[in-house]
């Protein structure tokens, strides 16, 4: 690489910038380093950059689909070394193609240097630069220390500026007043207001396309369907009829304390909302559920078969409802296509004789109190028996199919199966519907009660639960 970027004769090269993709940015940078696995060398470019340790970077004349740059970048400590740095673009999109340097670390397409010189090109493209500047001392110039500021000259009223900080570097990676990078940005005034699904879907592109570090930023901000932002309170006469929550028994030490049918039935018919509901999170609050039954059951399985120490809180802190973790975008995809998936299911088998698909609330378990599980739906017909719905609206079947199926049947391993054998145990039916949604096709798997497995279940749930749980609750509250 270094031999074909370094070998020009001095007439193939300019300073001209024309060959530099006017889109190239932070974004480009990211990507490349990344797929090398040379993040660290991001930071200490971009402090090479700022120091102007950057010199005499050229651009190739030779017509070819590529940009190829070349230019001389000197060392952060020694002022007299300075490394050959090379880097290849392409020219219709700015993805970089390669890199080479002539220090030890350069060999292997990114270093320091490399980025130092990626974060020049950056800052050519932002601003609009037609020649690279030339690097002149201090003293050739003209005096910059004091130069009074005409009022007749100035541009904008202070009351119009936007003031904006990039708190992540010390360069910008998209100034906000720039006009390519408005006119390009998906993020334009215009389009401020954009829709849950069209927020969804942009994080799914970029998951898509690999950009993690946009997906993540854009996963921090907590957009929901509006049912679910909007957690009702519970009305006092609504509690007053309701059981003791599993929590505070295991308070009063009656944890053991069976619920009976009528109490099983007041609490599920009080939250069928489901996390729109103040009292779902509330009965939620000690319970092991089915969404965290699966991790129960390897955690225990760890314990028994592996040498120690074992670690509990972070597992107890999502029982106890201590860690509240942000909406991922599966569970914002999910709650904002449940509604779709489910006339889907109904369109599905509307084969049924008088298919009655019904949403349900947390469901208390009348034997072993310290379980529950909030089901997506109960299925009724006159033609079969009672079902329970489960929905999954993942972003490819192709890969959720690969990873939890087996032969058209859902692995035991997986911690779905876990899930729908924990529902079908605490509600006492013996059929589970795992319908799995996207807009381009539906599978639907049914997934019949293993009671071998449940029993082992619950075995391992009693032994976390008075070895761990009971003894953590009595301890903190």
């Amino acid at each position: 690489m270094a031999s074909v970027l370094h070998n020009h004769n001095s007439q193939g090269w300019t300073c001209k910038t024309s060959s530099l993709n006017p889109y190239f940015g932070k974004e480009h940078i990211v990507r490349y380093t990344e797929s090398k696995g040379a993040r660290k060398h991001r930071d200490a470019g971009l402090r090479l950059f700022t120091s102007g340790h950057l010199q005499k970077l050229v651009f190739s004349t030779e017509d070819t689909a590529e940009t190829v740059v070349k230019a001389q970048v000197l060392a952060s400590m020694a002022t007299r070394t300075v490394y050959s740095v090379g880097v290849k673009l392409l020219k219709c999109d700015g993805e970089l193609v390669s890199g080479s340097c002539s220090c030890v670390a350069g060999k292997g397409g990114v270093c320091k240097h490399v980025c130092c010189v990626l974060y020049g090109l950056m800052h050519i493209a932002q601003h609009d630069l037609t020649e690279v500047p030339n690097a002149i001392a201090c003293t050739e110039g003209e005096r910059q220390w004091y130069n009074p500021r005409d009022p007749k000259k100035v541009t904008e009223q202070f009351q119009q500026i936007v003031f904006s900080k990039d708190t992540t570097e010390k360069i910008s990676d998209a100034p906000r007043l720039h006009k390519k990078r408005a006119a390009y940005s998906c993020l334009r005034t215009q389009d401020s207001n954009l829709s849950t699904l069209s927020l969804i879907n942009l994080h799914g592109n970029f998951k898509e396309c690999g950009l993690d570090c946009f997906a993540d930023v854009l996963e921090a901000n907590d957009f929901l369907p509006g049912k679910q932002r909007k957690v009702e309170s519970p009305a006092t006469e609504d509690v007053a009829g309701l059981p003791l929550r599993w929590l505070e028994r295991a308070k009063q030490g009656n944890a053991l304390l069976s619920y009976t049918d009528e109490e099983v039935t007041a609490v599920e018919a009080a939250t069928r909302l489901q996390s729109a509901c103040l009292l779902w999170h509330m009965y939620r609050e000690g319970l092991i559920t089915a969404s965290v039954a699966h991790r129960v059951y390897t955690w225990v399985r760890t314990c028994q078969t592996k040498m120690g120490p074992h670690d509990p809180r972070r597992l107890i802190a999502a029982v106890v409802g201590k860690k509240k973790g942000r909406a991922t975008f599966a569970m914002k995809r999910g709650l904002l296509c449940e509604p779709e998936a489910r006339k889907a299911f109904q369109d599905k088998n509307d084969s049924h004789v008088e298919l009655e698909v019904t949403e349900t609330g947390l469901f208390l378990s009348r034997h072993h109190a310290f379980l529950g599980a909030s089901p997506d739906g109960l299925v009724k017909c006159k033609c079969c028996a009672p079902r329970l719905l489960e929905i999954k609206v993942p972003l490819k079947i192709q890969d959720f199919a690969k990873r939890q199926l087996r032969a058209g049947e859902l692995k035991k391993s997986s911690g779905y199966y876990t899930q729908v054998q924990v529902q079908m145990g605490v509600t006492g039916l013996n059929t589970c519907v795992l319908f799995v949604y996207s807009k381009e096709e539906c599978r639907q798997i049914s997934v019949p009660f293993d009671q071998s497995f449940f029993t082992e279940f619950i075995e391992r749930c009693k032994f976390f639960t008075s070895s761990y749980l009971l003894p953590y609750i009595s301890s903190n509250w």
